[in-house]
């Protein structure tokens, strides 16, 4: 997904997100208005790659560098203070699917993907907090979307903060009591249980969910 095309949507729509703004190789990076430390992400940055924490103006005149050896522009995001954010999924009108993925608090930055070594909890959101997604899905004009979902300071009490949204994503199956209150990855790295209980998901998810619709 084009994650400029995204933001500019989101913006439009007054849909609350973290601050973006879009710089191009013609762009005085001396000059943007954001406080470090910041997140770049390159347009089409997925599973956690081509997103970056950026500490100083040095940092950013650096990677932007690099960046632009092979791509026009990038965006520059505020950094959200958080530890946790959620897969949410919506199909008409109706969150149908959605867990929470925690990452340690470590030196290094890192995001909240499973391989990372994220744990997962499936309790669902507040009902405000459903309202507003499902909400946001309205005006999107999308009839089937995933949302990756945050709040500031960890706090549900305060404004869902979308990070993305997309028509196209994957399942991730709630693993086994034994493996429930470990990182994601222990799950994952048992390729034959994990590929079968996803595979099984994906079909329920396909015929039980869209096909209800």
């Amino acid at each position: 997904e084009n994650k400029v095309f995204m933001h500019k949507e989101f913006e439009r729509l007054n849909i609350n997100c973290p601050r973006t703004t879009i710089l191009d190789f013609k762009s005085d990076l001396t000059k943007i208005n954001h406080t470090f430390p910041l997140l770049i992400k390159e347009p089409y940055a997925n599973h956690s790659k081509g997103i970056y924490l950026i500490e100083n103006i040095n940092d950013l005149i650096a990677k932007a560098k690099v960046i632009f050896s092979y791509s026009n522009y990038f965006l520059v995001q505020e950094l959200i203070n958080m530890t946790k954010d959620s897969r949410t999924v919506v199909v008409n009108g109706e969150i149908v699917y959605h867990y929470w993925r925690s990452k340690e608090k470590t030196k290094e930055f890192k995001t909240t993907s499973t391989s990372n070594g994220s744990k997962l909890d499936f309790t669902e959101h507040l009902e405000k907090n459903k309202k507003i997604i499902i909400d946001y899905t309205n005006k999107l004009g999308l009839s089937q979307a995933a949302y990756d979902i945050t709040f500031e300071n960890d706090d549900e009490n305060n404004p869902p903060i979308v990070l993305e949204v997309s028509s196209s994503f994957l399942l991730n199956p709630i693993p086994k009591k034994n493996l429930l209150d470990l990182p994601y990855m222990s799950y994952k790295n048992k390729p034959v249980l994990f590929g079968k209980e996803r595979a099984i998901q994906m079909l329920d998810f396909k015929y039980n969910k869209l096909n209800n619709y």
